[in-house]
């Protein structure tokens, strides 16, 4: 099974180039509530339903605090190739990369959080990696009730909602499919904002920093650049309006030294 990461000609360069993948600040993505659209409905619905008058005080604490402390890096996939959504929204006259499934969950259980202990068994790995669940605007008290079902204390769901709000989102998106490797930097910690990659190979471990980049919408956005093999690139499509053609893809693995096994096509939508 493969897994498609669409991106720009620039975007799909510079990853053939340098093998490496960028996660981003997943709170300043294209969709303006990733992470506190689930809190805000939990919310509500305890503000609602709730005998206890400061439960919703503790949750609206509790979300004010997930996001003012930690930091959500991200790398998001989709499950669907050669989609019209997906190259008008991600890589419009572009490239979708297809990833092996089983070679992502390879490679991040090798990235870890630092610690001093250089022995690799005691490394923590840092990524989690999950299908985006979906829930149906319309239908969200009815999602919520099933996620406080039989509750008793409002903090008894809290770590639930900690958790999963990284891996929700309003069912408008259900058509990217996505799945998303996400990789949390706790503020209170101060070694989660030190990554390490340990290659498969016998090289000594790569240490990755955090940066400050920025995107369309804000001039400050976390990223970490992270390296990975090349092996784990099986496929490369062209968007229907890209200006490369499949013997400029072919010299573009040539230089970068891939190897000859990755699949080369062009997209069968008719869009231009």
């Amino acid at each position: 099974m493969k897994l498609y990461h669409y991106c720009s000609i620039e975007t799909f360069k510079k990853i053939m180039q340098s093998k490496t993948l960028i996660f981003s600040d997943i709170m300043k993505s294209n969709d303006s509530e990733e992470i506190i659209s689930l809190w805000n409905k939990y919310c509500d619905y305890i503000y609602r339903t709730s005998s206890n008058s400061y439960a919703s005080t503790s949750v609206k604490y509790f979300k004010d605090s997930q996001l003012k402390e930690n930091i959500y890096l991200a790398l998001c996939f989709s499950e669907k190739y050669d989609d019209l959504y997906m190259w008008k929204s991600y890589a419009d006259g572009g490239i979708a990369i297809g990833f092996d499934l089983e070679s992502i969950e390879n490679w991040i259980k090798n990235i870890h959080y630092f610690n001093d202990l250089k022995q690799y068994p005691n490394k923590v790995v840092c990524a989690k990696f999950k299908n985006i669940e979906y829930y149906d605007v319309n239908k969200i008290d009815e999602y919520i009730a099933k996620k406080c079902k039989n509750i008793e204390l409002v903090t008894d769901k809290l770590n639930d909602v900690f958790f999963e709000a990284p891996f929700t989102k309003n069912s408008f998106f259900e058509m990217e499919e996505e799945v998303r490797i996400l990789i949390t930097i706790f503020k209170s910690n101060e070694n989660s904002n030190k990554l390490e990659y340990i290659p498969e190979e016998e090289n000594p471990p790569v240490t990755i920093k955090l940066e400050s980049n920025c995107n369309r919408n804000f001039d400050n956005v976390i990223t970490a650049t992270i390296p990975f093999p090349s092996k784990m690139i099986k496929s490369i499509t062209l968007a229907p309006n890209c200006k490369l053609n499949l013997e400029d893809i072919q010299q573009i693995l040539y230089v970068n030294d891939f190897n000859n096994n990755i699949e080369i096509k062009k997209s069968k939508v008719s869009y231009r």
